[in-house]
């Protein structure tokens, strides 16, 4: 979902003097500081990637103090709506999911679980299988139905969880790095009232969009002039029939390529969007990975099992699917070409192996953590099970060997 913020390509290398302002695609595309080096940050195509921008756009420049106040308080409640309804969603979703079936599904793990593991223990002891009319039959009744253990395919419980975390380490890793870009955005200089000159602008790039709402300086004084836009999206969208002359199409690829730079912040939007974004961001991740590996613990069989973690990809993805279905094509497209340029700290051994090392072994530890520890009692029931099973097979049911070819 979103590029790696230490690819080369992306990296400005150090210049002395003030900040560049992106003239063409072909012209050197990132802005630099001072003694320092920087990189660009693909800001998210999603929900979150676009409030992020509002923020910015808003926040960053005064809100209605600045030039565009119509335009620009319009592009902020349909942001704001957008990022609303996926919260809405998002954790109602996931809630219903939590309070139905998820708790649904434990009841019968709540009561006496170490009670019918004893019986199991019992009956291997004494070599011995439970009778139908015992009153601990019941036990294996409920033993019947985890298909999965039953049938000796515990195992997948651990691949599938390992999965889902794996897919959530994957947001909880992109929220993460967010954080750490805007931390690491280069703040605004106070300015010198006597001098307007020295105002600084919070973005530069291509000067139509977002730029365009965004192109009073930090201080909210008058935008310079702008070069007016060469084509519109429907003209751009319509290269593909090969009939518009080379210098158009060549226009239309310059255009198209021109990127958007966050290039500083203030500490009030480095805090609203640490706050607002990244933080609901984080904790909606978290609640989901949570969910999700609870939800997939207490599946039956294999099929359930499988078929729960594909279902859970639609809860993960809202946030996606909300903006591609609401927000407008020059939304996206906006959001698509914009970066956040961050000063790159000195740690060459995290983006080589550090960070896949510490995913992989995240995901690793959470998977036994929640199948071992959180739910170990659970997983204890099912090897007694198979264990039982595999002492005492039971007799096959008629259609039983249809499902078992199915699932």
């Amino acid at each position: 979902p979103f590029s790696n913020p230490w690819d080369p390509s992306r990296c400005a290398a150090s210049m002395s003097g003030p900040v560049l302002e992106l003239a063409s695609p072909h012209q050197e595309r990132s802005a630099v500081l001072q003694d320092s080096e920087t990189c660009g940050f693909s800001v998210p195509n999603d929900c979150y990637g676009d409030m992020i921008m509002t923020l910015v756009v808003f926040v960053g420049n005064g809100g209605c103090k600045a030039y565009h106040c119509g335009r620009r308080f319009l592009w902020t409640l349909t942001s704001v709506g957008i990022f609303m309804l996926n919260l809405i969603m998002q954790f109602g979703l996931s809630y219903i999911l939590y309070a139905s079936s998820v708790e649904h599904s434990e009841d019968k793990y709540e009561n006496g679980l170490s009670g019918r593991m004893n019986v199991i223990e019992n009956a291997l002891s004494d070599n011995k299988a439970l009778s139908e009319s015992s009153a601990s039959f019941q036990t294996v009744e409920m033993c019947s139905h985890e298909l999965a253990s039953v049938r000796g395919w515990i195992m997948i419980y651990y691949f599938v969880v390992f999965i889902w975390y794996a897919r959530m380490i994957q947001e909880i890793s992109e929220t993460m790095w967010i954080s750490a870009v805007v931390w690491q955005v280069p703040s605004t200089a106070p300015s010198n009232g006597d001098n307007p000159d020295e105002a600084q602008e919070l973005m530069e790039g291509n000067e139509r969009g977002l730029r365009a709402l965004s192109d009073a300086d930090a201080n909210g004084n008058a935008p310079r002039k702008r070069i007016p836009t060469l084509l519109t999206n429907s003209l751009r969208s319509s290269k593909s029939s090969h009939m518009l002359p080379r210098a158009l199409t060549q226009a239309m690829d310059e255009e198209q390529d021109n990127i958007q730079m966050v290039v500083r912040v203030s500490p009030c939007l480095r805090c609203a969007i640490l706050f607002i974004v990244v933080f609901w961001k984080l904790t909606l991740a978290c609640w989901v990975a949570w969910v999700g590996a609870k939800f997939l613990t207490l599946s039956p069989s294999t099929a359930c099992l499988v078929i729960k973690s594909l279902s859970l990809q639609f809860v993960v993805q809202i946030d996606e699917l909300l903006f591609k279905s609401f927000a407008s094509l020059r939304r996206q497209d906006e959001v698509a070409r914009s970066q956040l340029i961050y000063q790159k700290p000195e740690m060459q051994w995290w983006s080589i192996w550090g960070s896949s090392l510490f995913r992989f072994v995240l995901a690793v530890a959470a998977t036994v953590l929640t199948l071992d520890v959180a739910f170990g009692e659970i997983t204890s029931f099912r090897l007694h099970c198979y264990e039982y099973f595999t002492r005492f097979p039971q007799p096959h049911k008629v259609g039983e060997g249809l499902t078992n070819l199915l699932f």
